[in-house]
């Protein structure tokens, strides 16, 4: 059952209330058997799928010998499509997860500056394969939260994956840590592409990809920002985006101090 409730307003004033029950039965029956059956569809998928990866690869380790120029061109697109499609599916469990409620965090202590450390040296030849510098500021004292460092990974994992992907080369993407008011606040700081400000209020929704993105990205699957707001619902956070077309974007997440 679920409850609405609005005021009564007479001159300003609040005179009374309106509660509205609705039975949404039905509805999260048929959200449960939607996020069912695209569980089972990947869990299908991804079997055959890491056959395939596994054959293109055998392929592409004789391409110094027994193929041409051309085969070699028809293997490389092989792998990246199959590698495109297997990073879909991953995307796909994880919203039927989370979206089924199946992901539950294990909340521990975890010191953000250390944290970050680490996300950003996994991310340095991510950044350097596209001649663009990372750089990470914090101001050197310890701030600790309590959450999954897993899932937060995730979240930053999909954040700096975009602002690699939609900075120019030789671009700058800067981690900073801060807190405010209680909260910490992770901040990631690009200076790419941008986005349309029409187009912003939509970022977070499934499978919503922005106009200017697809002559530079065509293989993103519209999930990596559904997948970081939700994961930071779960730990009792938020993420949010502020963006200037051709100047860059700031993503900032929050998240409560211990």
């Amino acid at each position: 059952i679920q409850l609405v409730v609005s005021p009564i307003l007479e001159r300003g004033k609040c005179t009374g209330g309106l509660a509205v029950f609705q039975d949404v039965t039905e509805e999260r029956q048929l959200d449960y058997m939607k996020s069912e059956f695209i569980s089972l569809a990947s869990h299908q998928l991804r079997t055959p799928l890491s056959a395939i990866l596994w054959y293109i690869e055998l392929l592409e380790e004789k391409k110094g010998t027994q193929l041409n120029t051309e085969q070699r061109s028809y293997i490389h697109e092989m792998h990246t499509s199959a590698q495109r499609m297997s990073g879909l599916i991953d995307a796909l469990l994880q919203v039927s997860r989370l979206e089924g409620g199946g992901i539950r965090p294990t909340q521990k202590t975890v010191d953000l500056e250390q944290f970050l450390r680490d996300i950003a040296e996994e991310s340095k030849a991510l950044a350097k394969d596209s001649s663009i510098a990372l750089a990470l500021r914090t101001s050197g004292r310890s701030v600790k939260v309590k959450t999954d460092a897993m899932l937060l990974a995730v979240v930053m994992q999909n954040i700096l994956s975009n602002a690699v992907k939609y900075s120019k080369d030789g671009g700058q993407i800067t981690i900073s840590l801060q807190t405010v008011r209680g909260f910490a606040e992770i901040i990631v700081e690009d200076n790419g592409i941008g986005i349309p400000k029409s187009e912003q209020q939509h970022l977070f929704q499934k499978l919503f990809r922005a106009n200017n993105v697809h002559k530079v990205d065509a293989t993103g699957s519209g999930l990596g920002l559904y997948i970081s707001k939700m994961v930071m619902e779960t730990l009792g956070g938020s993420v949010s985006l502020k963006s200037k077309e051709g100047k860059g974007t700031t993503v900032t997440v929050r998240l409560p101090v211990k």
